[in-house]
């Protein structure tokens, strides 16, 4: 089966550094439930270190500005979860999670309004797929690559930027890229969603 890349590309979103005048930084993927997942290597770092959520302090957010590619339609989500082992991030809305972005952060457009803008993208259930995939790239646009084992190659991509979305020949998302490169890591949602979100779907 082809993917469908003008569908694909409803799910993506660009990454934006908010402490550095909105430069990109990487990409993630709308999936079922209100969730993008994106790298850890996307988060920001006022320090030099991502900033990951604090389990005992929940009440202290940590803002990720996301934009609908080839849009200026931009809104901050929340760090949701994070788990650095893996590079996976969720991103979410902070309204669906009880908490409150001030007002003026989006002045334009709320976070829930983007997130249903997006076609979320299904993940692939099964924990071995390899061969052939297609690797999002800036600009809602999509590459040629291949997956072997937990290792991607996309000699037609000059880099691939973290937290971009892995479509197997279905359409399914595989995962993301977890660390950027001429070859890059996969992180797959079958192995390393948090079971708790219930987002992995089974074959239909």
């Amino acid at each position: 089966m082809t993917v469908d890349e003008t569908r694909a590309a409803g799910a993506v979103v660009e990454i934006l550094d908010a402490l550095n005048g909105d430069r990109l930084v990487g990409l993630g993927v709308a999936l079922p439930g209100g969730a993008v997942a994106t790298s850890c290597q996307c988060l920001p770092r006022p320090t030099g270190n991502a900033t990951l959520p604090d389990p005992d302090a929940p009440g202290i957010l940590v803002l990720v500005r996301i934009r609908r590619p080839g849009t200026d339609r931009r809104a901050f989500a929340i760090v949701t979860y994070a788990e650095p082992c893996s590079g996976l991030a969720l991103l979410g809305s902070a309204t669906a999670a009880g908490l409150t972005v001030p007002d003026e952060l989006n002045p334009a457009l709320r976070v829930e309004e983007l997130l249903q803008e997006l076609a979320p993208a299904l993940p692939e259930p099964s924990p071995s797929w390899e061969g052939p995939v297609r690797l999002g790239a800036p600009g809602g646009a999509f590459g040629a690559g291949e997956l072997r084992g937990a290792t991607l190659f996309a000699p037609g991509l000059a880099e691939l930027l973290p937290g971009a979305p892995v479509l197997g020949e279905s359409g399914r998302a595989i995962g993301i890229v977890s660390h950027g490169g001429a070859s890059a890591a996969l992180c797959r949602f079958s192995e390393h969603l948090p079971a708790a979100s219930l987002l992995v779907a089974t074959p239909s």
